[in-house]
């Protein structure tokens, strides 16, 4: 056995490899680009006119800047009639777009456009579902902020009032600045 020390120069840990002249470095590209939330709750709302924040999911978003986001989601609603309303929260200012792919047996496929317009606007529909049942949802954007920072959130809201929707816990988002 060679000790790690002796093989090359530089530092020698989890984050480095050896290249062929014999020294530490990096690898090129760096470490994980995007930015990770989870929402570690769930986040439960009946109402179809007030949109809920998921819980424990912001984003930070720098002025003049271009973002990539994702969000890969499980909900549940209490009737096969009730789908979601997504929607987002972000900065004034900010050119945003959206769409959302609905996967379960009863709409497979479905792909729902939300633009610009911020969470005052009915946001986009996931329609007919699994009732009690593990529904999955992706949903993707591409914010580009102008003079104004601020905070993204993801909003959701039932379609029908007084029916029970709830994004489940572990529903995972992930943002990524663009160059």
């Amino acid at each position: 056995k060679v000790p790690t020390y002796q093989l090359g120069s530089g530092t020698a840990d989890a984050t480095t490899f050896l290249r062929g002249d014999q020294t530490y470095a990096a690898p090129s590209g760096g470490s994980n680009p995007f930015t990770m939330r989870y929402s570690t709750l769930n986040t439960g709302t009946n109402s179809n006119s007030v949109f809920a924040t998921v819980n424990y999911v912001t984003f930070t978003l720098s002025s003049n800047t271009r973002y990539v986001i994702e969000g890969f989601m499980r909900y549940r609603t209490a009737v096969q009639t009730t789908g979601l309303n997504l929607a987002w929260n972000f900065p004034s200012g900010t050119t945003f777009i959206s769409q959302v792919i609905v996967g379960n047996a009863l709409t497979t496929g479905n792909i729902l456009s939300m633009d610009s317009t911020p969470a005052s606007s009915s946001g986009a529909a996931t329609g007919t579902v699994w009732t009690n049942q593990d529904n999955s949802a992706y949903v993707w954007a591409l914010a580009s902020t102008t003079g104004t920072s601020g905070i993204l959130r993801p909003l959701f809201r039932s379609e029908v009032n007084a029916s029970f929707a709830t994004l489940q816990a572990y529903s995972m988002w992930r943002m990524m600045e663009i160059t």
